[in-house]
């Protein structure tokens, strides 16, 4: 004898609750809604598998033979586990105490002790290196507990975290060929950093465009800027813009040509700053020659 499930005692059909209803139904407008609740809470966690670490290793250039270490890098202190970056941040920063100093002295051997002190501070503060793991992609790698709350503390830590697995790896010669890699742009342009003004505004002193103008050799860049009136100094136009939650943009125009189009920051300062320091080495290459090929913000995943 069968027994009807959809009828109650007096025959009548049972009333089925809508929450019963909807979870046996993975298609309703409830669960689709939870599906999407959790793929947005993973985005903004920001973690990915560990397949897609590989990128991340590019962009570094080193791999890891097990990348527990590599994890333990981007695993903050807030989150609660033990395994996080707190050793590995001291190792890098260590690290960097040692190798900056070296690469800077070897790309200037003739500066002074003040002028090396200052590059080096300019290139280890939590700025450059936020926007440093910025260029690197990190907030996508890093596992955050929940929501994230990026700084520009965080990001350092995670740098010099990073160079400390690295160091832990592969020693200080590894650690090198990535600091050489990451810093190579900001070693370049380390040097035009005043303390107290910008370059931005020694571009904008009067006739200083103009005296560029006549010390630049003939095969420089100043041939595809033209200007009218000679007398007159060059029109300089800087145009910043946030660069999504990556930082800043800057494109500088001089008469009308696109001089610098990617003077990146951390923030607008920073990028003007880069903007101009990457203009003086385009219009300036007899006085400011760069080592090795010309300089981009892209670190290619190669």
């Amino acid at each position: 004898m069968t027994v009807d499930d959809s009828v109650d005692e007096t025959g009548k059909p049972k009333r089925i609750s809508k929450s019963r209803s909807k979870s046996h139904h993975p298609s309703s407008g409830n669960q689709k809604r939870k599906q999407r609740s959790h793929h947005h809470h993973h985005a903004l966690r920001g973690w990915r598998p560990r397949k897609n670490l590989v990128t991340l290793e590019r962009r570094l250039g080193f791999r890891f033979d097990t990348r527990d270490l590599l994890i333990k890098a981007l695993t903050p202190v807030a989150r609660r586990t033990s395994d996080t970056y707190q050793l590995l941040e001291y190792f890098g920063d260590a690290a960097l105490r040692y190798l900056i100093p070296r690469l800077l002295r070897e790309r200037y051997p003739n500066s002074s002790h003040g002028e090396l002190s200052r590059m080096y501070s300019l290139l280890t503060r939590n700025t450059n290196l936020a926007f440093m793991a910025y260029r690197l992609r990190l907030p996508y790698y890093i596992r955050f507990n929940s929501r994230p709350s990026v700084n520009r503390k965080l990001l350092a830590d995670v740098v010099e975290a990073l160079i400390g697995a690295v160091d832990q790896v592969g020693g200080i010669p590894a650690a090198r060929k990535v600091c050489q890699r990451l810093f190579r742009v900001d070693i370049e342009l380390a040097r035009f950093h005043e303390p107290q003004d910008t370059l931005l505004r020694l571009l904008e002193a009067p006739h200083a465009l103009e005296r560029m103008r006549r010390e630049s050799p003939p095969e420089s860049v100043w041939q595809q800027v033209k200007s009218d009136k000679p007398k007159v100094s060059y029109q300089l136009h800087v145009i910043n813009k946030p660069w999504g939650k990556l930082g800043h943009v800057s494109v500088l125009r001089l008469n009308g040509v696109i001089i610098v189009k990617n003077g990146e920051g951390y923030d607008a300062e920073s990028a003007n700053n880069n903007a101009a320091a990457l203009a003086l080495l385009r219009l300036y290459p007899k006085r400011y020659p760069i080592n090795g090929p010309g300089l981009s913000w892209k670190i290619s995943d190669r």
